[in-house]
């Protein structure tokens, strides 16, 4: 990566095991996407008073040339109250690595757009 990982705690106690784990996914872009130049990483808690979904929301910002930004905002489905920190991480950067890797592919012409055929009479 060209630029440094910068990873944000809001209102949850920022644990070695936490950063290890963000760290060793944000790796796994770096071998996908090289050319990436910043990587945001946000994990919060929810307001208290929303206690019908987990409390925990991951947002991952990645900037890629040329003038490409991917956002991936991810929290536990509804009644999932009880789902583990780690547990959204890994499902954010999961979709992150999907819509990086989709990206890439794009960038190398692995994906075909379908051009419209202009129809042409002869008589």
């Amino acid at each position: 990566m060209q630029g440094p990982v910068i990873v944000t705690f809001k209102g949850i106690q920022k644990t070695k095991s936490l950063e290890d784990l963000i760290y060793e996914k944000t790796t796994k872009h770096e071998q996908i996407c090289s050319h990436m130049t910043s990587c945001s990483i946000t994990v919060e808690i929810a307001n208290q008073h929303q206690r019908t979904e987990s409390p925990f929301r991951v947002n991952i910002d990645m900037t890629i040339p040329p003038g490409h930004e991917l956002v991936v905002k991810h929290k536990s489905s509804e009644g999932d109250l009880h789902d583990q920190l780690p547990h959204v991480l890994r499902d954010a950067f999961n979709a992150a690595v999907r819509q990086l890797k989709e990206l890439v592919q794009r960038q190398q012409g692995g994906v075909k757009t379908h051009k419209t055929a202009g129809i042409s009479a002869r008589n």
